[in-house]
């Protein structure tokens, strides 16, 4: 089952099923989660269903994880901190040299980074980027990978 997909590709029902997937990952890994919708959270429903109908980078989804991630151009990490929210709403770069890492559903483990692997090995990627929080995190994409093997043992 594990599938690489462009979110536009997706239907409207396949994007409501993804959604659901999403919530139910999250309260099985993350139950305190600020994703996880909740009557009266921070975020409502209304919110998410807007994220997932608007979205137009990839998804990369299997049993225990879902990844929403871009692969963007960028000419430095002062661009990327610039650019970074509204490209959220972009296509993927024809051309990219940064991944950007919107949303996991999932708790990281050995397995799963080993899964996720062959999609992260673009030639003339430069940085990561995440938002954990409300915070963008950029990092140089071979050291953040050495970071994460050291850290999973891999």
């Amino acid at each position: 089952m594990p599938a690489l997909k462009i979110f536009t590709d997706l239907s409207k029902e396949e994007r409501l099923t993804l959604f659901q997937k999403c919530q139910d990952l999250l309260v099985k890994h993350q139950p305190d989660s600020e994703w996880v919708l909740r009557r009266g959270g921070r975020y409502n429903k209304t919110f998410f269903i807007d994220v997932f109908i608007r979205y137009k980078g990839l998804v990369y989804e299997s049993d225990d994880i879902v990844v929403l991630f871009n692969k963007q151009w960028y000419v430095s990490r002062d661009d990327i901190i610039e650019r970074q929210r509204d490209d959220l709403w972009r296509p993927p770069h024809k051309t990219p040299n940064t991944y950007s890492i919107d949303f996991i559903a999932s708790s990281l483990t050995k397995e799963i980074l080993q899964e996720l692997e062959p999609y992260f090995n673009d030639p003339g990627m430069k940085y990561v980027c995440f938002l954990r929080g409300a915070k963008l995190s950029v990092f140089n994409v071979e050291a953040f990978k050495d970071g994460m093997r050291h850290r999973f043992g891999l």
